[in-house]
């Protein structure tokens, strides 16, 4: 079955796509989701149960800080990705600037544009 379409394309529908087009992303939100949140729990649990101990781990992080921060960057990169992929919507050369027009089949999607035309499979 084809299916044509045609229109413009928003930065929303680009980011929902780019979400929709990695799948993977789900996962590894809420893996990653779910061990920032065992860390903040534990850090918690660590302040209630043991003032003491949780001055000790404030001491670590202050002598390992740049290991932190990358550790940060790292649980948090696939909630972040798709905006930074999207960044590329406002770049001078995109082909949904202007309105596109296409078909979408079993095999592939072919995207039309006033410039360029592109074709995924």
């Amino acid at each position: 079955m084809e299916i044509h379409y045609s229109g413009k394309v928003s930065k929303n529908d680009f980011l929902k796509a780019l979400s929709l087009h990695n799948p993977q992303l789900r996962f590894s939100r809420w893996f990653f989701g779910a061990v920032f949140l065992f860390l903040i729990l534990g850090i918690a649990l660590l302040q209630w149960r043991s003032p003491a101990e949780l001055a000790k781990l404030a001491e670590i992080v202050s002598a390992s800080y740049p290991s932190i921060i990358f550790t940060l960057i790292v649980l948090t990169f696939p909630f972040w990705t798709p905006y930074l992929q999207a960044m590329s919507f406002s770049q001078k050369g995109n082909i949904y600037h202007d309105t596109v027009h296409g078909t979408i089949d079993e095999t592939r999607v072919t995207i039309n544009g006033a410039d360029a035309q592109a074709a995924f499979q």
